[in-house]
């Protein structure tokens, strides 16, 4: 990329390209004309956006070993730490998939050997993890209520976070993986 144009080399070249010109020193600025431009196109179905979902998740978690990684561009280009920062929690975002895949076991597990990951409900205890879990599905919901977006979307948007989270993500990290080594 000489003075303009796109870098390719990843399935998530927006994000490549961006990390490149910020790192360089460029400055980001917010545009929203009118009409709306860069509409894109989103899948329609179940299987296309697991596949949209694992190529990301490969493209993001890809980044971090190229030379345009966000931690180099901190070290040794112009990329802010804070800018560093907001891009790892970008391309880290599907490593949440193998801890979600743990946490999806310990219940089968914890039944296997007869044993308790979690207080019981009658233990004084229980109140930090419950009310945690329920001021962070409320908060949720309230994000779709201001949004004016029915609860039931609210609902199957909670059950495609897990089916992502134990598919696409997971594989998508795998895939990176065995690219990178």
């Amino acid at each position: 990329m000489s003075q303009l144009g796109w870098l390719y080399g990843s399935a998530t070249e927006d994000v490549l390209t961006g990390l490149f010109i910020q790192g360089k020193g460029w400055r980001s600025a917010y545009c929203t004309p009118d009409p709306p431009a860069f509409l894109g196109c989103a899948p329609s179905g179940g299987p296309a956006i697991m596949i949209q979902q694992k190529r990301w998740a490969t493209g993001l978690f890809e980044i971090i070993f190229f030379s345009q990684s966000p931690i180099i561009g901190t070290l040794f280009g112009k990329l802010q730490l804070r800018q560093c920062m907001a891009y790892l929690y970008i391309q880290l975002w599907a490593l949440r998939s193998i801890f979600e895949v743990c946490y999806a076991i310990l219940p089968a597990y914890c039944l296997i050997t007869n044993s308790s990951f979690l207080p019981k409900a009658n233990e004084p205890s229980m109140v930090i993890p419950a009310s945690i879990f329920i001021v962070y599905n409320l908060y949720g919901l309230s994000e779709y209520v201001r949004a004016n977006e029915p609860i039931k979307a609210w609902l199957n948007n909670q059950r495609m976070w897990r089916v992502n989270a134990m598919t696409a993500w997971l594989f998508g990290i795998l895939s990176a993986t065995t690219k990178i080594t």
